[in-house]
């Protein structure tokens, strides 16, 4: 099924997910965006800033298929010959890429455009020529875009009010109050998380009820957090393997492990890790540990 900006709704920005192949670790494109879309994401953007424009194509046409069988939007990373070539469903450019009113003549009326903006200015002009949705950050400094522009509050919220088209807040929230401060000081229809939730899967838990109830509930207990990592990686050794799994495992247990009584230690270990045995026995030692300091 093909996407037009006519028949775009929030529901559909909701999870939106954007590649970036320095996560594969070995696997595919193709599959770990296949396995985002089995989990619920409703909107992909191809962003791979390293491939060449052969290779990104190639990518970009599998990966277009794929999302049309899952019926959901597949949007293009800045490059609109690309996105014209091959018939995507939108196109998100940034402030130094073509500009919006360019790219809806470039496309035609029906594809998605999506435009990152930092000023008030930028927002009008990007909803004047033609944004479907807006993506507005860092609001926070972040890691995971090397030429992110930090944006304050005040800027998010007035950019907020001076559009009528969805504006999504990009940067490092990390938790649940950082979470609620975004949306009740911006009034942003969509924040972004990343950093936040490695090796702590259950702040989105935490984010949910806080926003629900004002009540900000506790970490889990080491136990539980120990009890969570394995779960995580069982299942995922059971639906990878346990040569990838592992692989994968190496890194998410160094984020549980962060912060924890001599993470340090267990952080470099958790770089060595092989098989499943070998995380149960680090979990158990962990634990110990605790009891011992």
């Amino acid at each position: 099924m093909k996407f037009d900006r006519d028949i775009l709704t929030k529901d559909q920005l909701l999870l939106y997910a954007v590649t970036d192949s320095h996560w594969l670790n070995g696997r595919t494109l193709h599959s770990v965006v296949k396995e985002s879309l089995e989990g619920g994401v409703t909107f992909v953007q191809l962003r791979e800033k390293q491939l060449d424009e052969a290779h990104f194509m190639e990518e970009a046409k599998d990966l277009q298929v794929l999302c049309r069988e899952y019926n959901v939007p597949f949007i293009i990373n800045d490059n609109v010959d690309i996105a014209l070539a091959m018939d995507a469903d939108g196109v998100h450019v940034g402030q130094s890429d073509m500009e919006a009113g360019d790219v809806r003549a470039k496309l035609g009326p029906d594809k998605i455009i999506g435009v990152s903006a930092q000023t008030v200015e930028q927002a009008i002009l990007a909803e004047k020529h033609g944004a479907d949705y807006l993506g507005v950050g860092a609001v926070f400094p972040t890691g995971s875009k090397d030429d992110a522009t930090e944006v304050p509050h005040e800027t998010l919220k007035a950019i907020c009010e001076a559009v009528s088209i969805p504006v999504m807040g990009n940067g490092d929230v990390i938790d649940a109050v950082s979470c609620k401060r975004m949306y009740e000081e911006t009034g942003v229809d969509f924040v972004m998380i990343g950093r936040g939730a490695q090796g702590r899967p259950w702040v989105f838990k935490q984010i949910a009820h806080y926003m629900q109830t004002g009540e900000l509930l506790p970490d889990p207990t080491l136990e539980e957090k120990m009890e969570i990592l394995l779960r995580h990686i069982r299942l995922s050794c059971d639906y990878k393997g346990e040569k990838i799994g592992m692989r994968e495992a190496r890194k998410h247990a160094a984020w549980y492990f962060k912060g924890e009584y001599g993470s340090a230690d267990f952080r470099r270990r958790a770089g060595q890790l092989c098989t499943y045995d070998d995380l149960q026995r680090l979990a158990e030692e962990m634990l110990n540990s605790r009891h011992h300091a």
